[in-house]
């Protein structure tokens, strides 16, 4: 039904396309789990859209892991008990039939927050409970680096994470570094682009819109 669905859809946006001189563009934003891909026809469903945007968010979340994580890394750290990233997604809807320039990677403007983490590893893969803290990037920056959170730079997973030793408290997030190595990926793998959520969560100054503008207008690294 949901092949049949955007199928429909597709033509009758072509009809009304010509109606109006223009066209209309059909596109999904799509769980980035091997779940997903199981329960649907992607290699058809493509057919029918301009882009697929995939959700390479939400890896980890407080609510539902009892195991601190990156929620939005680029790559697979092999020490991740899940062995999830944006990359891995990737490969798997490539795998599945979509064309790499109609993958548009997704990129959060928030962050999870674990609470009662011990400090092993900074508190990365650590047993911890749900945090009520909805930690949007505007926090971040503003707050919680200034009140004891240290930054720490996971370089196998390209993705940073925060910890404070005296709360306990472990955070996953994006920032101007991690969404740079994301926008010198979809160059070097001819991806569609970027997406994100959402705009409220960043900075008044623009940190995180400002760093996904310059890192796709740059050259992929090693390339002339």
């Amino acid at each position: 039904n949901y092949t049949l669905f955007l199928k429909v859809l597709r033509t009758r946006f072509d009809i009304e396309g010509k109606r109006l001189g223009r066209h209309l563009v059909t596109s999904i934003a799509v769980g980035a789990s091997s779940e997903f891909i199981s329960n649907t026809e992607m290699s058809q469903v493509q057919r029918y859209l301009d882009s697929v945007n995939l959700m390479s968010y939400d890896y980890y979340e407080s609510s539902s892991d009892s195991i601190t994580g990156h929620h939005a890394p680029l790559y697979t750290n092999p020490a991740d008990p899940k062995h999830v990233s944006a990359d891995a997604s990737v490969k798997l809807f490539e795998q599945a039939g979509v064309p790499a320039h109609k993958l548009i990677l997704g990129v959060p403007f928030y962050g999870h927050a674990w609470a009662d983490v011990g400090d092993t590893n900074h508190g990365l893969y650590q047993p911890g409970k749900k945090a009520t803290v909805w930690a949007t990037y505007h926090d971040i920056a503003g707050t919680f680096l200034s009140t004891g959170f240290v930054r720490y730079w996971d370089s196998v997973a390209s993705a940073p994470y925060l910890y404070n030793p005296a709360t306990r408290m472990f955070v996953s997030y994006e920032d101007p570094e991690s969404i740079a190595a994301k926008c010198q990926y979809v160059l070097k793998q001819d991806l569609g682009g970027i997406m994100f959520w959402d705009y409220l969560s960043d900075t008044a100054d623009h940190a995180l819109r400002n760093s996904i503008n310059r890192g796709l207008a740059s050259e992929p690294s090693g390339q002339n």
